[in-house]
């Protein structure tokens, strides 16, 4: 494995990690709004975030052991794409709630709403590019029957 991928392993799973953790301290509020149904899956926001939460950890996780690394560019491909879904979806509801991707911990945050959402679609755009570049154009010194 090229040191391009692994950096691209640990990256990506460092920002799931930080993003995964955000949404449970999140869920673990008391925040009004946590209860409330989310726009798109019609559950409660506090499930939603635990839920997308839980995923991100077990991915980043995942790929952080050496052996399930090669399938690392597919699932960060995988995520960002469900991601970038869930955003084309909710922009096209004209719902007038902003994402809520973060839950409440952006609240506290020194940033305003809308650079938080530039930053969230860089990590979607890091993850569908990284991932696509890594699993369909440099595949590295291994066949793709070895990736998969």
């Amino acid at each position: 494995m090229t040191k391009h991928r692994t950096f691209f392993s640990v990256m990506g799973a460092s920002i799931l990690v930080l993003v995964a953790a955000a949404k449970l301290v999140s869920a673990a509020g008391h925040a009004g709004v946590l209860d409330t149904p989310d726009d798109l899956l019609l559950v409660p926001r506090r499930w939603v975030l635990v839920g997308v939460g839980s995923i991100e950890l077990l991915a980043a996780l995942v790929v952080l052991f050496p052996r399930s690394r090669p399938a690392a560019p597919y699932v960060f491909l995988w995520l960002g794409v469900c991601f970038a879904g869930y955003r084309v979806a909710h922009a096209m509801g004209q719902f007038t709630q902003p994402c809520s991707c973060l839950g409440t911990v952006t609240d506290s945050l020194p940033l305003s709403g809308e650079m938080v959402t530039h930053l969230l679609l860089g990590v979607i755009a890091y993850l569908i590019v990284g991932g696509a570049y890594f699993a369909f154009w440099d595949r590295g010194s291994r066949p793709v029957r070895e990736l998969v």
